[in-house]
């Protein structure tokens, strides 16, 4: 027989029914979290927005909405700012017709504030961006432009203190008197002595006629002397046509002697820039030996803009302020062309030089004195210059910027002339104007782009329920505007847009 079991109840281990209690809080509190963060995500959690706020994407400036929430593209928490208000006619008009296009970050400017430069439009930036960027902005005036600007000009040999010494005949160099580039000579100082068979022979032949003017017996007729008389004048000159100076030419004649060397001698007192002759090398007719130029006076070529051509001309005053001294002169001469390069004019600056602070090939800088005129002005950082077109962006108030097409003129310092498209009192922008430009830019893109999309078909009514859920028909159409052209990323940012009915 089978032994009776033992009935006797279970004991339950202390603590369970605590682990149980908080097992199904856990439980409870996961669910409601879940449950909240979809709700939190379509915007049915969140509370209202405060009258005149809406939510958008930094990223994604055409994900607008009038609640807290995240953007579907990037997921990135919305950021409030003030709504974008509208100008109101005096006259009533019909209200336009809903647009399946993504909303637009712009404000709505009066019809004297458009746009006029192609491919930007008026934007709206939070105050909370542009203090992040630390943008700042300035008046346009009307007061009298600088007298003056600076450009900078390079010192040069004044052409008319240069020399050249050449060979005008062939030989060897036997003897330098110049050692080096850079030395000083006198005029008609001798720098060289040359061997040449060919003045060497013009030597012979002149004392030759002067031996045959004086014969032995006398001429009694007179008619040798004037032959032989020719023949000397015409000897002499033969030796001066080869580059023997004429006081070496009356030291023949005197010494009764060939000279075996011929002396050169500096035409003109200055420093040595260039050597090109050495001891034995040869000497052919027409080289160059010597470069000598006058120093005492030099030049100072400026660059002149092209658009500053009008402002000066001959004799106007000039200051050039050089490494070791500053000095006062006056346009020479306005070079008749300009470098097709850098679209300069160069204006010659004749300076005197005798202390010798400026060497050829230094740079210094000119300042051109002009007569100050009233005009338009502002800070040159606010000019954007595309190089197809110049503008500027006018501060409206309220974070509201409007790019404006301006034409320029003059520059001086930090300032420049505004001709046209700017009035007194506007205030442009002068720091930041990177981010107003880009982002009006990408305004302008969306734009075109929402209008093509608008036009072509599209599959997001299909996908979403554009009377029950307009914010999901709005988003899924950004997505076709933002990552048009980028393969699968279209897909992939519609797929992102939260789907609590699923």
């Amino acid at each position: 027989m089978t032994e009776p079991r033992d009935f006797r109840p279970l004991t339950v281990p202390p603590g369970a029914g605590v682990a149980a209690v908080v097992r199904w809080l856990i439980v409870v509190g996961l669910g409601l979290l879940a449950a909240g963060s979809v709700l939190w995500s379509t915007g049915l959690l969140a509370d209202k927005a405060a009258v005149g706020t809406e939510f958008y994407c930094p990223m994604h400036p055409q994900v607008v909405q009038d609640h807290p929430g995240e953007c579907p593209i990037c997921h990135m928490t919305l950021v409030e700012r003030p709504m974008a208000t509208t100008t109101t006619p005096a006259t009533a008009s019909p209200a336009p017709a809903p647009s399946s296009a993504p909303p637009s970050t712009t404000k709505r400017l009066p019809a004297t504030a458009t746009s006029t430069v192609s491919g930007l439009v008026p934007v709206t930036l939070s105050f909370e961006r542009t203090q992040l960027i630390g943008m700042k902005t300035a008046k346009v005036e009307r007061r009298p432009l600088g007298a003056g600007w600076k450009t900078t000009g390079v010192v040069t040999v004044d052409e008319r203190r240069r020399s050249v010494i050449e060979a005008r005949f062939t030989g060897f160099v036997e003897d330098l008197s110049v050692g080096s580039v850079g030395e000083h000579v006198a005029r008609d100082q001798i720098v060289a002595r040359v061997y040449s068979p060919d003045v060497v022979a013009a030597e012979q032949e002149l004392l030759l006629a002067i031996a045959q003017a004086q014969p032995p017996g006398g001429d009694k007729t007179g008619l040798l002397g004037t032959v032989t008389t020719g023949l000397v004048d015409a000897a002499k000159q033969r030796l001066q046509l080869l580059g023997v100076a004429a006081v070496d030419v009356d030291a023949i004649v005197q010494a009764g002697t060939v000279t075996r060397t011929v002396p050169i001698r500096a035409p003109a007192a200055g420093t040595v820039l260039r050597r090109n002759a050495a001891r034995g090398s040869s000497v052919q007719p027409g080289m160059p030996l010597f470069e000598v130029a006058d120093l005492g006076q030099v030049f100072v070529f400026a660059d002149v803009a092209e658009r500053d051509r009008g402002r000066i001309g001959p004799k106007a005053p000039v200051k050039i302020i050089g490494r070791i001294q500053t000095v006062d002169g006056v346009v020479d001469l306005l070079l008749p062309d300009v470098d097709t390069a850098s679209r300069t004019q160069r204006a010659r600056i004749v300076i005197d030089n005798k202390a010798g602070a400026f060497v050829p090939g230094e740079f210094v800088d000119v300042v051109l004195q002009t007569t100050a005129a009233l005009t338009l002005v502002m800070p040159r950082e606010a000019l954007v210059d595309t190089g197809d077109v110049q503008y500027a962006f006018v501060d409206h108030g309220n974070g509201t910027f409007e790019p404006r097409a301006v034409n320029v003129g003059v520059r001086s310092g930090d300032d420049i002339e505004i001709l046209s498209g700017l009035a007194e009192g506007d205030v442009v922008v002068t720091t930041g104007n990177f981010l107003v430009d880009s982002e009006s830019r990408l305004q302008a893109s969306l734009s075109a782009a929402s209008a093509a999309t608008a036009s072509s078909s599209s599959d997001c009514e299909r996908q979403f329920d554009a009377a029950k859920y307009p914010q999901k028909v709005e988003a899924c159409r950004a997505c076709e505007v933002v990552h048009r052209g980028m393969g699968t990323m279209v897909q992939d940012c519609k797929s992102a847009i939260a789907k609590p009915w699923r």
